[in-house]
């Protein structure tokens, strides 16, 4: 299924904890098809969606993870908040392509 890192986050108590077990449990029975890399700050009933290096979980935990149980298709970024430039949404997916672009390269150089 499509994993939606973001809207499961809004569910648990404690995203940064209890989503690894999930990824896991989920890829370790290659159920995982896309990635929606959303980070939010905060947990069930109380959040806030920000941008992927400002959040509670940690994507670089998440992309080992990933790695970790064979999980080797598509990743991308979901919401991104938004700013008043008026091309904060062209601005907002650059930022957060590049930086999970850095992540990944980082983990494939041995970097964690």
């Amino acid at each position: 299924f499509n994993l939606c890192l973001g809207s499961t986050a809004e569910g648990l108590q404690n995203p940064r904890t209890e989503i690894l077990p999930i990824i896991k449990w989920v890829g370790d029975r290659n159920q995982i098809f896309n990635i929606h890399l959303r980070n939010i700050k905060g947990g069930y009933n109380n959040f806030q969606e920000v941008y992927p290096d400002n959040g509670d979980m940690d994507f670089g935990e998440i992309l080992v993870a990933l790695r970790d149980v064979g999980y080797d298709a598509m990743v991308m970024p979901d919401h991104i908040p938004h700013h008043k430039d008026p091309a904060s949404y062209l601005q907002g997916h650059a930022y957060a392509f590049g930086y999970i672009k850095a992540l990944m390269h980082a983990i494939e150089m041995g970097y964690n």
